[in-house]
């Protein structure tokens, strides 16, 4: 990728620069390394000490992986230095502080892309969900993960909007292609209005 070495470069030292300035810090530039075996990623934020980038993205999605995606791993990587190294604050990697950082950039705070995951090198596998539709009309997606931890581990669950009990057996399951993502699989973005991830129902 050393064709695009020098459009990553000037993007990655004008972002940090940027940054410094507004916060008053001397973060530097962390190193980005090229890493074919990111599968659907197309970048990772390792701290604040290194970013990696999938190379395969790059033939079809050279323009969009600059503008957006290398400024997307920035803030993470800023995010860590300012307000966990300096700051001592806990924050969530996709949290308040990472999207304001990428609001002062002029950019959408998203956090999937929309690239074809195949052509990251990802090999598509059919997802197994289980959802519930609530009588008030709200549904809830679990991916298997967190359906086969509520088995092994019996809790109640009710929806949060009115309060009707979510037994077990309600749950459906049913199978999806993987979403393109570069840190989840599904976003609320990708679902209409009414529909939860399985963390707006209250658990006891």
């Amino acid at each position: 990728m050393n064709e695009f070495a020098n459009e990553i470069n000037d993007k990655l030292q004008g972002t940090v620069l940027k940054l410094n300035n507004i916060f008053g810090v001397k973060m530097e530039a962390p190193p980005v390394i090229m890493n074919p075996k990111l599968g659907r990623v197309a970048g990772r934020a390792y701290g604040f000490q290194k970013i990696e980038l999938n190379p395969n993205y790059f033939t079809k999605y050279k323009d969009d992986m600059i503008r957006q995606i290398v400024p997307h791993e920035i803030c993470h990587c800023f995010a860590c230095y300012y307000y966990s190294f300096l700051n001592r604050r806990k924050i969530m990697g996709h949290g308040k502080e990472w999207k304001n950082l990428m609001r002062l950039l002029k950019l959408p705070p998203n956090r999937c892309h929309s690239y074809d995951i195949e052509e990251g090198g990802a090999t598509l596998r059919n997802r197994t969900r289980y959802s519930f539709t609530c009588d008030c009309g709200t549904k809830f997606v679990l991916s298997s993960n967190k359906y086969n931890s509520m088995v092994k581990n019996p809790v109640k669950t009710w929806c949060r909007r009115c309060k009707t009990v979510i037994p077990l057996s309600a749950w459906q399951k049913y199978e999806t292609r993987p979403q393109a993502e570069t840190k989840t699989i599904i976003t609320p973005t990708q679902f209409n209005n009414d529909i939860d991830l399985g963390d707006e129902f209250g658990m006891d």
